[in-house]
Parts: C-alpha cells; sequence; structure tokens
C-alpha cells in the first residue's frame, strides 16, 4: 500500500502517512493516506507485467480494505486478522 502511494498518488511537496491500530485481539489496521483524490481500483493483470499486483495482494491477504475520503486526498486501509 505505501508502494502504490509513493508510485501512484505522489504530489509534489506532499508526503504519505503509514498507520497502524491494533484492536488488543487478534486484528490489525493498516492505512496508508496520500494527497491524491484517485481512490485505487482492484483489477486483473497481464500474467506477463512486471507490476499492477499490489491491491490484488492486499485483497487477497487481509479480512476486508477499503478507501476513506480525507479532506486533502485518501486513505486506504485493509484489516488483517492474525
Amino acid at each position: 500500500m505505501a508502494t502504490n502511494a509513493v508510485r501512484h498518488a505522489r504530489r509534489h511537496g506532499r508526503t504519505f502517512d503509514v498507520a497502524l491500530a491494533h484492536d488488543g485481539g487478534k486484528t490489525i489496521e493498516v492505512e496508508v493516506s496520500d494527497g491524491s483524490p484517485h481512490h485505487p481500483v482492484l483489477n486483473g493483470y497481464d500474467p506477463d507485467a512486471t507490476s499492477g499486483r499490489g491491491l490484488l495482494l492486499v485483497a487477497a491477504l487481509c479480512e476486508e480494505w477499503g478507501v476513506r475520503e480525507r479532506e486533502f486526498g485518501k486513505s486506504v486501509w485493509a484489516r488483517v486478522v492474525s
């Protein structure tokens, strides 16, 4: 998710943030915020492509994921149960 923020949502003079939250049980939420208003899209990929699988991997490894709107940009989050 952080790599996607760097590759696809970079804005001059802006950074991205990564936050981790643990619920005290078995759930961890990872959140990456950036300045881009564009939401990520889960697409199929070309098996011969050298990139394009990031969000597919996130979706496969987490319980659920989504996007939260922010005043400037968005946050992409994923909830992982250990």
